[in-house]
Parts: structure tokens; sequence; C-alpha cells
């Protein structure tokens, strides 16, 4: 008779799975055993499986072992007993799984758009364009941001391509993070998905930069950047445990949650302890662009004064009729 066993982990990890045929099956640590265990805790003769042909049952009894063996339902083996398709046996710091041949599995998953858009993002060329692009875009931020009598172009490129591989390190740490956990690490995935992601904090800054010089200064943009980082944060690392780490929906939510508040809120606390109590220089944070920029197209002097006219011509009209009426 057929059986199926699985070594499962504390984390309901699958660890490995075999299957065999007969009537009885031995397992423990030592090596004349059907199925051999490392756990230091099992002993070198610990379970004893037999098949009743006349009732078609598998029994199960522990061999009266040092640590015992822990059924289903969490009661110690005290006797043999009947073994059903599905239950779950803890050997030492171990778990054990049997199935039957004709178990039911689950129906399988198709691929969602998240997963798409993972393998999309995985593939080489997808890469080293994004790369190419963080590190050019990267550089255009740079240059703008160095007196243009001290500009070194070796220097700049040299730097934004630093800065590219920098980024590399974070998904690098999420694959060995899949690799000890004995997932698959699926490191080109891990690297696109970042770029990806990483991307949209230039999106932010250019979004930032352009509405800040459309509007009024004393309309402030800060917290609505700030929330929109903080998103986008959360998306990058609820992408890297989704592919580094087999876990629930809730779970991951509370790894990425969880992870994002720690960064941020050292920022704010990091922030508020360098910001003075009293700053007596004023500060003007609009960025300053050409009006090639602007939303809205903006008035000659002609207009401006034909429409201020209008307005004091409009103003006196109403000060006059108001005048009448009283």
């Amino acid at each position: 008779m057929e059986l199926i066993i699985e070594e499962i982990s504390r984390g309901n990890k699958l660890i490995g799975r075999h299957k065999y045929q007969g009537q009885s099956l031995q397992i423990g640590r030592g090596y004349q055993n059907d199925l051999i265990l490392s756990d230091p805790h099992v002993c070198a003769e610990h379970l004893q499986l037999r098949y009743d042909n006349d009732e078609q049952q598998w029994y199960v009894r522990d061999l009266q072992t040092l640590n015992g063996s822990v059924n289903g339902s969490g009661k110690p083996m005290q006797a043999e007993q009947k073994l059903h398709s599905g239950d779950v046996i803890r050997v030492g710091k171990s778990q054990l799984k049997f199935l039957s041949p004709d178990h039911p599995v689950a129906d399988s998953v198709k691929f969602s758009s998240m997963e798409h858009f993972v393998e999309f993002s995985g593939q080489w060329w997808v890469i080293i364009g994004l790369i190419a692009l963080h590190t050019l875009v990267t550089l255009f931020f740079n240059y703008m941001s160095v007196d243009v009598r001290e500009i070194s172009y070796s220097k700049l490129f040299s730097d934004s391509l630093i800065t590219s591989l920098v980024v590399l390190i974070w998904p690098l740490i999420c694959g060995f993070i899949a690799f000890i956990n004995k997932h698959e690490a699926r490191l080109r995935s891990q690297i696109g998905v970042t770029f990806v992601i990483i991307s949209l904090f230039w999106v932010s800054d250019i979004l930032e930069a352009l509405l800040g010089f459309n509007t009024s200064s004393a309309f402030s943009l800060e917290w609505l950047f700030f929330i929109l980082a903080v998103i986008i944060t959360f998306t990058l690392f609820w992408f890297n445990f989704y592919i580094a780490l087999h876990q629930k929906p809730q779970r991951r939510l509370k790894f990425a949650g969880g992870l994002t508040a720690l960064i941020y809120g050292a920022v704010l606390l990091f922030n508020a302890g360098n910001e003075p109590e009293f700053n007596p220089f004023p500060e003007y944070n609009a960025q300053i662009m050409t009006p090639g920029f602007l939303l809205v197209s903006g008035e000659t002097s002609e207009e401006f004064v034909d429409n201020s006219d209008a307005l004091f011509s409009d103003t006196k009209k109403a000060a006059k009729k108001k005048a009448e009426d009283e």
C-alpha cells in the first residue's frame, strides 16, 4: 500500500516529500530506517507504521522513545492508533504529515497580474534598461545640483553608477533571505521590481516640483508627498516579501507595514530632533522653473493691466450702487 510522507517545519513550510510502498514503514534517526530524520531530538528508532490488509488501514505507534510523539490533536501517543490521510505527527522538533495517494489537492491557482508583473520585471533586458535609466536620471539630478563652473562629467557618471549599484544591495538581501528560508531566490525579479518601484520616487519628486511651481507658496505639499513616499516604500517592501517569502497576505502586510513604520518613524524623529525651535531666517522652498512648466498659461503685462482696470471699475460700480441703496 502506498503512503506519502511530507516533512514540515514548525512554520508549516514543506521541507521534503517522500512516497513509499509496502506493508510496514519505520521512521527514526538510525540509518536502518525507511525514512531517516536528522533531528537530534528524534530517537534512532522512533515510529513504526504497519498496514492492515483486512481493515485497509494504516496504524502508527511510538517505539517508547525519549521525547515521545504528539498526534494531530496535540496529545502524546500512548498506544498504537489509526492513521488517517492528512494526519500530522510531531516527533522531536520535526513534523510529519501522512497522506494517501488519493488525498484531494487544492485547485490550481491562476497566475495573478502581480505575478505577471514580477515575471516581466525579471527579464534581463528590463533589468539592464532600468539600471541604465536609473543611472541617467541620477546623473541628470546630480548635474542640476552642482556648480556649472566645477563640473566633472566622469565623476558625475561614476557617482550616478555607484548609486545604482548601491540600490542593488536591497534585492540581494531579499534574495539571501529567500535562500536561507529554502525558497527560490528569484534574484532577477527582485532586482527588476526594486528598480521599477524606486523609479516612482523620481516621478514623485518631479510631480512635487511641478505642483510646487504652479501652486501658492501658502499651500504646503510636504505632507502630501511624504504620505506618497510612505506608500511607495510600503509597496516596495510588499513586493519584495511577496517574491522572497511564502506568507499569508495578512502576515505580509504586517511585515511590510512594520518595516515602513520603523523607517519613517526614525526619519520623523531625526527631523524633529534637528529642527530648531525658532528660525530667524525666512525660507523659500518653491521650485523655480521656466514658464514652459506652467500648467496654466500666464497673463501678459497688457492683459494684467486690462484685468486690473476692469476689476477696479466693477468695484467702483458696486460701491456706488451700495451708496445709492442706502
